[in-house]
């Protein structure tokens, strides 16, 4: 069991995790500058970039946040994407599951579609003319999406979109809670098997906590793209003016 104030990073391993991106590129690429200048300031043996999910839906640029992530992620495997629940919606969506798409339709789906030039007049119709996508959402975008993990494991912390089941082990964890749970992982005041560090959940700044750390700081609703830096025990949030410690609430 583990709390967040005894927490490592494996040896030599720093840390980079970024928050929900809902489409806003411009942050994305911000952020991914920062890392590389912080790199450049203080190098460090190895490195990883972990983006806990919901590239798409409700800010400007999906399409364009996606091409940016396929690109990345095919030039250096140090830089690892994991599912959040809108990526979900989006895939389900297109490949035509009417339960999430409609679930999707009310949650920020009409600006993905205009990312790719499409109203969603012209969704639905496509789906009940039983007309693809194809050329019109790449197969890349459709296939990276598909590919994307739902947790990644490193030192003492686990890395989600959403969160975990507190009533259940590490290892038994069911995707829908990673990608969808909310209120009973968010208030739960229990010690895991590892730091969980989680999106999905917006607030007005890193949610720093004894059990879990909440990196989704609301970019696509004004707020600052978070970038939260790991290393040995060090916890910092990296900013366009450099690292500034971050203190636990409780």
């Amino acid at each position: 069991m583990v709390w967040l104030t005894e927490s490592s990073t494996p040896d030599d391993l720093r840390i980079y995790a970024i928050g929900d991106v809902h489409g806003c590129l411009t942050q994305l690429q911000s952020v991914h500058r920062w890392i590389v200048e912080d790199i450049s300031s203080q190098p460090t043996a190895e490195w990883k970039i972990i983006h806990v999910g919901d590239y798409v839906d409700r800010g400007e640029d999906s399409r364009g946040v996606l091409d940016y992530l396929v690109h990345c992620c095919a030039e250096d495997d140090r830089v690892i994407c994991l599912k959040g629940n809108h990526d979900l919606m989006f895939r389900a969506g297109i490949g035509g599951d009417e339960r999430l798409t409609e679930i999707w339709l009310r949650n920020g789906a009409d600006a993905t579609l205009a990312s790719y030039d499409l109203s969603v007049d012209d969704f639905i119709k496509r789906h009940r003319d039983g007309r693809g996508f194809e050329g019109t959402v790449p197969n890349s975008h459709l296939s990276f999406i598909e590919g994307l993990d739902h947790k990644l494991r490193l030192g003492d912390y686990l890395f989600v979109h959403a969160g975990i089941n507190p009533k259940r082990r590490l290892e038994d964890q069911e995707p829908d809670d990673m990608l969808w749970i909310r209120d009973r992982f968010i208030h739960s005041g229990r010690e895991f098997d590892a730091v969980i560090v989680h999106g999905h959940t917006p607030s007005r700044k890193i949610d720093v906590r004894p059990n879990r750390v909440g990196i989704d700081t609301g970019a696509v609703f004004g707020g600052e793209m978070s970038c939260l830096v790991l290393e040995g025990h060090r916890k910092l949030r990296l900013t366009e003016n450099g690292r500034v410690p971050l203190t636990c609430a409780r």
